[in-house]
């Protein structure tokens, strides 16, 4: 049976050949629309309405939005990891401990001495309270006391005689040296208790200022002491773990720090995500990346396109790894300094993502495409239709009812081109109408043919040309280089 089937595909070809080069023939000596030069066809299309874009596109791979640089300040032994790469984790959870008994000793001692010199403060806040209280003897109460003092020796030495009345009466008025010498000692009294008041006071805020500084000292040790619990500032995903138990952590590491990512620290991030070992691109103890809030897509541009790129230009993302993901980006930067690279000079260009779908990792396979310019609801005309230049005016040829023998020249105003298509903005042009876009030429039998074919087949063959000025409809933007230029028409 099957030698059979072998033998009938066997003789069907040389008769499926014969049928092929029959059509052929016809087609090369018949033209399209039934007239026209002998041996020459032309390529038609006819014109649509729809949106039309500008853009180009690019590829690169994602990187994390920002990533956190994780250092103890602490010396001493690294216990207790907490992580592995790849492990997810919220702002404030541990990460892992550095043992430290120096600074539990720091601690206690200044614990100690804030104690000491919060007593020495109450003593002396005592000691000011007294010194205020002091009683101030005044000078009345000096006579009373030296008059009662003499009367109490005049009493006791008295025998009974009549002059005694007279002594104590005497004692009861003292002499003006007496009042003068009284208020003298007053004025001493009070002195004295002035300078008891301000030497209390000085003492007050000497004992306050220890307790400050014994305050400063205590909250430093504990700080220091607590650092020994290291946590995560941010919340993100773990891309590198460089300690582990029993590890020494030298003391002159550096505070926790952040940088944004670059495209070799997304590179790295990617390594540890797919490795077990810890990262040894970073010297950090812990980093941290933030992917689940943004992300960023760097990709090249060539020297002949990265000026049609600005900041906030949107573009479109679709992915290697899923088929069914498109987001929509923005331009954040064009990189000022271009890179060589096999003689071709490419700019960076970072495109940020905010909230990337939750499937989306750092370095996953990304095109981009960049808009650069859009217009909506316009007549668009194959740019191999379009001939003339700015100076004398675009054309088209247009064949009424698709008939190619009677082609009239429709002289007609451009807008934004992209590699394909043509907005037509002015001109007697309609949707629907039938434009030449190019020519078949049959003086060689199977040349002809061939293009013959691909017109047929949409409009491929011997295109017509653009002539003139090369900043003329299709020229900007057109493709060339690495980052591959690219335009769309979405026909309704």
């Amino acid at each position: 049976m099957a030698a059979k089937k072998f033998k009938k595909s066997y003789v069907l070809i040389p008769l499926a050949v014969i049928v092929v080069a029959a059509v052929v023939v016809i087609l090369i000596v018949r033209p399209f629309g039934g007239g026209g030069a002998v041996g020459t066809q032309y390529l038609t299309e006819a014109i649509t309405r729809g949106d039309l874009e500008k853009s180009i596109s690019s590829s690169g791979q994602l990187e994390a939005g920002q990533t956190r640089s994780v250092n103890p300040v602490p010396s001493g032994e690294v216990d207790d990891v907490q992580v592995k790469v790849g492990d997810t984790v919220k702002r404030g959870e541990l990460l892992f401990r550095v043992e430290d008994e120096d600074a539990n000793t720091a601690v206690t001692e200044a614990s100690r001495s804030l104690s000491a010199a919060k007593k020495q403060l109450t003593a002396a806040e005592q000691g000011l309270k007294a010194a205020k209280k002091m009683h101030v003897t005044t000078a009345k109460e000096i006579l009373e006391q030296q008059q009662s003092s003499s009367l109490s020796g005049s009493l006791g030495s008295d025998t009974g005689d009549s002059g005694s009345v007279g002594t104590a009466a005497q004692l009861s008025t003292p002499s003006a040296a007496e009042k003068k010498a009284a208020k003298d000692q007053e004025a001493v009294n009070r002195a004295g208790k002035k300078q008891q008041v301000a030497n209390a006071e000085a003492q007050v805020v000497s004992a306050q200022l220890q307790v400050s500084r014994a305050k400063s000292t205590y909250a430093d040790a504990v700080e220091t002491r607590d650092e020994r619990d290291v946590t995560a500032p941010v919340s993100g995903t773990i891309v590198a773990v460089n300690v582990k138990d029993g590890d020494s952590w030298g003391s002159g590491a550096s505070s926790t720090t952040s940088s944004d990512s670059s495209s070799s620290e997304a590179a790295s991030a990617m390594d540890a995500l797919t490795s077990s070992s810890s990262s040894s691109g970073s010297s950090a103890a812990v980093e941290i990346a933030d992917f689940n809030n943004t992300m960023l897509l760097a990709v090249g541009v060539t020297e002949t396109e990265v000026d049609l790129v600005n900041v906030d230009m949107k573009a479109r993302l679709v992915f290697d790894a899923f088929d069914d993901l498109q987001v929509e980006g923005t331009v954040v930067e064009v990189a000022p300094l271009g890179t060589l690279s096999g003689g071709l000079v490419t700019y960076q260009v970072k495109i940020e993502l905010t909230e990337p779908d939750a499937r989306l990792k750092p370095g996953m396979n990304v095109t981009a495409t960049i808009v650069l310019d859009s217009a909506t609801d316009v007549l668009m005309v194959p740019n191999t239709a379009i001939g003339g230049d700015a100076d004398s005016g675009w054309t088209v040829q247009v064949a009424p009812d698709g008939d190619t023998t009677s082609l009239r020249t429709v002289t007609v105003e451009v807008g934004l081109a992209n590699d394909s298509y043509t907005a037509v903005t002015g001109g007697e042009l309609a949707e629907g109408d039938v434009v030449v876009t190019g020519e078949v030429s049959a003086d060689s039998a199977t040349s002809s043919s061939m293009s013959l074919g691909g017109g047929m087949m949409g409009g491929s063959g011997m295109p017509r040309t653009f002539s003139g000025d090369p900043n003329g409809p299709g020229a900007s933007g057109s493709g060339r280089g690495s980052s591959g230029a690219s335009g769309s028409g979405t026909r309704p």
